[in-house]
């Protein structure tokens, strides 16, 4: 089932996501939006996968980020070079998305390239291994958060 929201902006009822995994809007962005009837608040939702804030994709408005999206799961990743489990040695990884854990708050989830596993770990744990600028620094502001 798919989840709706109103775009603040213009007033289009727009896709965001499917069940949790809300691939089509950033984390940042949940308040710019206003539930559609009979789907989540995304303002107060939690334990939902929310779409990782791409500096090239600022001027993307809310619920079209699909043409950039990951051809299996409609979320974009962001290889993490180096990164490593110590049960997982030989499987390359990628940030896949940030959730907001109901228990643990704001976490970073990585995603193995291989079997497609994916884990939430600490923002700490990523931040060395995001080469983008400024991705990385939006990153940071989660994990103060």
């Amino acid at each position: 089932m798919g989840e709706y929201v109103i775009r603040n902006s213009d007033g289009i009822k727009i896709q965001v996501g499917v069940c949790e995994g809300l691939s089509q809007i950033r984390y940042d962005d949940r308040f710019k939006v206003t539930h559609a009837e009979g789907n989540r608040d995304c303002s107060a939702v939690f334990d939902c996968f929310w779409r990782l804030p791409f500096p090239d994709e600022d001027d993307i408005p809310i619920g079209e980020y699909i043409a950039r999206s990951n051809q299996w799961d409609s979320f974009r990743r962001h290889p993490l070079q180096r990164f490593q489990f110590d049960d997982k040695l030989g499987e390359t990884f990628s940030l896949h998305s940030i959730k907001n854990d109901s228990k643990a708050g704001l976490k970073a989830v990585v995603i193995s390239n291989e079997s497609e596993q994916m884990w939430s770990v600490s923002f700490e744990d990523v931040l060395p291994y995001i080469v983008d600028d400024e991705l990385k620094a939006r990153i940071e502001k989660y994990a103060e958060e």
